[in-house]
């Protein structure tokens, strides 16, 4: 969406100037004539960039810089001062006030544009670089929360085995867990991986069910534990183009969460199917579901369906599979409703002569 400019000004000619040049130069525009009414468009309209007159009638434009810089919502919000005022003490008042430019009218319009632009692009950046480093912070914060709970009922399994003296009965929640303790750290490393753009493995001709029934083998005891029964069909010799681990991964994926998100006593579905050059994969469970306005959101990074709190999850697992699909020339899509669960498929190409080209990766 264009970056919205609020200007501040009291004079209409010079404000018809401004809107006329900033909606040419790309800009969406709002008006003020005065400072209260320039407050209020500032919480209503959220503009990116305000160009602001200081001598407005009632609350001056240092006035209104000045409860903007105060404010957490408009403290980095970008600010021009224009002015008739051309001495040294006006100037730096205004940069004392918070402004981060000041322009002395008469003005020429390309050094306001040029400002604007420059400011623009300074603030994008700035808060595109707040926005990876806040979520930085929030994959780190939920590794070391997920780990340590994970270690704690490692130890507190390993505690009861001892004064029970019955190591075998809780073997398989030890080993569950850490599976999901080793899930969480994959999946960490592989985004690092694909975010910064490593280049493709190579494809190689693999036997799909071959790379499924491997994959069953770590979440055998996970599904006894709620009772969830695990179910291949088709795809009896179907050899797709691949690379191994990836391919593992977005199993190992798909079936996690077709798991946990279960009903108790249900049952876990894998189907592959050929179609032309392309053979499906799909993974299909019976929980609750999901609802049609979530869809379109649950491949994205962190997030999680409402509701889905109950179940541990960092909100990276779908994200990846996607990423990791399409490192491969592979896709992948849903389909669900809350009478019958939900059912992920994987898009693969079926193995032939030539390798489909891979895309770098993002």
């Amino acid at each position: 969406m264009k970056e919205l400019v609020l200007i501040v000004e009291d004079e209409s000619d010079v404000a018809q100037l401004l809107r006329y040049n900033l909606q040419k130069a790309g800009c969406r525009t709002v008006e003020a004539t005065d400072g209260a009414e320039a407050l209020r468009a500032v919480r209503l309209d959220q503009p990116d960039l305000v160009l602001l007159d200081l001598m407005l009638p009632g609350m001056d434009g240092w006035e209104v810089c000045r409860i903007l810089r105060s404010s957490e919502q408009t403290a980095s919000t970008p600010i021009i001062m224009l002015t008739a005022l051309s001495g040294e003490e006006a100037r730096v008042r205004g940069l004392q006030c918070g402004a981060d430019d000041f322009i002395t009218k008469p003005f020429s319009v390309r050094e306001v544009l040029l400002k604007v632009r420059m400011l623009l692009d300074k603030s994008s950046a700035l808060k595109s670089h707040q926005r990876k480093r806040a979520e930085t912070e929030t994959q780190l914060s939920y590794l070391v929360h997920e780990l340590k709970n994970s270690l704690s009922i490692i130890g507190g399994y390993t505690l009861l085995a001892s004064e029970r003296n019955d190591t075998l009965g809780y073997l398989g929640r030890i080993s569950s867990t850490t599976e999901h303790m080793n899930q969480i750290l994959n999946d960490a490393s592989l985004l690092v991986r694909l975010e910064k753009g490593a280049p493709p493995a190579p494809l190689e001709p693999l036997e799909l069910t071959e790379v499924i029934e491997e994959t069953l083998d770590s979440f055998r005891i996970a599904a006894g534990d709620k009772g969830v029964s695990l179910h291949v069909a088709g795809g009896a010799g179907c050899r797709v183009w691949g690379e191994r681990r990836t391919v593992h991964q977005i199993v190992t994926n798909l079936v996690s969460n077709a798991i946990k998100y279960n009903r108790t006593g249900g049952a876990v579905w894998i189907q592959i199917d050929e179609h032309g050059n392309d053979i499906n994969l799909s993974v299909k469970d019976e929980g609750p579901g999901i609802a049609p306005d979530q869809q379109h959101r649950i491949f994205e990074k962190y997030y999680r369906c409402p509701g889905s709190e109950r179940v541990k999850g960092s909100g990276l697992g779908l994200y990846v599979v996607k990423l990791l699909a399409e490192s491969i020339s592979g896709s992948v899509q849903v389909a669900s409703d809350t009478a019958s669960g939900s059912t992920f498929t994987i898009t693969f190409r079926k193995a032939g002569d030539v390798a489909p080209a891979v895309p770098m990766l993002r």
